[in-house]
């Protein structure tokens, strides 16, 4: 949109170009928005410039939703600043490519920028879509979850999916958009779909069994803790580092994982002294973070009014 705000870290020529990061489009989402800029096209500043922009589905060259745009006058040496839009709202669920492309007076291509995104439209299909996609949901685990079921594993998968995901089934109210929903959120993320099991549900099942047995507490799962969390999340750390009777601490430990941003820390720390282990600081990106973490670990400090809380 139009702004003046030339302080915001989104703004561009005059607009707030704020980008849609989890690429996921459905219900009220149902406009991309893109904008574009082309430099260096070494065209003539008289010639005629064309834009051309469409929607293909992913692994497919054909288009689903096509346009061409002509640009009469571009900047002095050629280049182009240029905003639009696409209507999503008569697509099926799956995985498309926006392509947006310079064209050359001859309708050829001198530039072009493809992005991946992904519509979730469970109430629209076409015939060939809709038969296979029934077939293989009606062929699923999630095919006769209760609601109660349906809650549950969409709690777990919590700890997986991203900010529109959330936003995506909580707004679901019909039982088998909630069953597509989920089927469809594991076959985005199945590492072999030529194979007949979804390795990646596979693997989290298997967190999710052991996340029970290792942190369950009198009052909760343990998948439910946040040890639980992180495990569900991130899998099994490369290295754990346990402090549970360091004298005048509360039992806490550290948890590694290398291969996550270049190295990553977890803490937890366990006030309660029955095994509660809550996570108090994390070099991890999205996660709490408190440089003074080990304060929080002095039993001595925190139990006579010490702040211990982050």
């Amino acid at each position: 949109q139009r702004s003046n705000d030339q302080q915001s870290q989104f703004y561009k020529n005059t607009l707030l170009v704020v980008p849609q990061v989890p690429a996921v489009y459905s219900g009220a989402s149902d406009t991309l928005n893109y904008y574009v800029e082309f430099y260096n096209l070494n065209l003539a500043p008289s010639s005629t410039i064309y834009l051309r922009h469409y929607i293909r589905a992913a692994g497919d060259n054909q288009p689903v939703a096509a346009s061409i745009l002509q640009q009469r006058q571009g900047r002095p040496n050629g280049d182009i600043v240029h905003r639009g839009h696409v209507d999503l709202s008569t697509l099926p669920t799956g995985s498309y490519v926006l392509r947006v492309a310079a064209l050359d007076s001859a309708r050829q291509e001198v530039a072009a920028r493809d992005r991946r995104f992904f519509v979730y439209h469970p109430e629209i299909a076409s015939s060939s879509q809709m038969a296979s996609t029934d077939l293989s949901l009606s062929q699923s685990e999630f095919a006769t979850l209760t609601e109660a079921q349906l809650a549950l594993q969409f709690s777990q998968i919590e700890a997986l999916a991203n900010t529109n995901e959330k936003r995506v089934y909580r707004d679901l109210k019909d039982l088998d958009a909630k069953r597509q929903f989920l089927f469809d959120f594991w076959r985005r993320r199945d590492p072999d779909p030529n194979t007949s099991q979804n390795e990646a549900k596979i693997e989290f099942d298997d967190r999710v069994l052991a996340a029970n047995q290792k942190f369950r507490t009198a009052y909760r799962e343990g998948w439910r803790t946040d040890r639980g969390r992180v495990y569900l999340q991130y899998g099994a750390p490369s290295e754990t580092d346990p402090h549970p009777s360091e004298r005048g601490k509360y039992p806490y430990e550290t948890w590694r994982y290398d291969a996550i941003e270049g190295g990553v820390m977890f803490v937890f720390l366990d006030r309660s002294g029955f095994s509660d282990y809550r996570l108090i600081h994390s070099t991890a990106r999205s996660e709490v973070q408190n440089p003074d973490w080990e304060k929080l670990t002095d039993a001595q400090v925190n139990r006579f009014g010490g702040d211990a809380s982050n």
